[in-house]
């Protein structure tokens, strides 16, 4: 048996209590804490490095590729007439993930 559900009043209608069973215990922040990295200057990149105009938009959408659904095809045919405005996405760990599949 569950006594509470832990959560966070960033993520939660004003009516989350009604969603639950057990009783709703939101915290004032999301309960996570990320440290920012220290990077050494070998990873501190700028456009350039990959070959990006500093004079244009960039799009980043971070996930790999593989987890794209066929229907996420809508979004990214809002700036498809935009040439000059690319996509950024990020490699994975495996390879052969790094492409769209068809």
């Amino acid at each position: 048996m569950i006594d509470a559900f832990l959560s966070s009043e960033h993520l939660e209608t004003a009516n989350g209590q009604d969603h639950y069973t057990e009783t709703l215990l939101k915290l004032s922040t999301l309960g996570i804490t990320y440290e920012r990295p220290t990077l050494g200057k070998e990873y501190r990149k700028t456009r350039r490095d990959f070959g990006l105009r500093a004079d244009k938009h960039l799009y980043c959408c971070p996930q790999t590729l593989f987890k794209f659904h066929p229907e996420f095809d809508l979004v990214l045919g809002v700036t498809r007439p935009l040439k000059s405005r690319p996509w950024q996405c990020w490699n994975g760990q495996w390879p052969n993930r790094n492409r769209i599949h068809s």
